[in-house]
């Protein structure tokens, strides 16, 4: 089985790839994307984060989100903390919001 790890020069704009398997490394430099989500895409892997809610009003985050993660999880607006104000009183819309997200930006 391989693995491959991605690493990017920059976080706007990657030059270059590296993948590692048993093999050892291999520098792919023909890459040229906007993207690291692009410069996975290829290689058939999804690339990620854990977005927080706290960070819904702004702008760059969420840009910048959209732009390099084709994966994401909520950090915690799913999490039960979050979700229970009582014992009877229950608030998804923190956890909908997070899946509208991911949803709209093809996550």
């Amino acid at each position: 089985m391989k693995f491959f790890t991605i690493f990017a020069a920059a976080v706007s704009t990657a030059s270059a790839i590296k993948t590692h398997s048993e093999a050892g490394w291999k520098t792919q430099t023909s890459v040229s994307t906007s993207s690291l989500k692009k410069a996975a895409s290829g290689l058939g892997l999804y690339i990620g984060s854990a977005l927080n809610s706290k960070h819904d009003t702004d702008a760059v985050y969420e840009s910048q989100s959209a732009l390099q993660f084709d994966d994401m999880t909520p950090e915690n607006a799913c999490k039960m903390k979050q979700i229970a104000k009582s014992w009877t009183d229950l608030d998804f819309s923190g956890c909908i919001a997070a899946v509208e997200y991911a949803k709209t930006n093809n996550m």
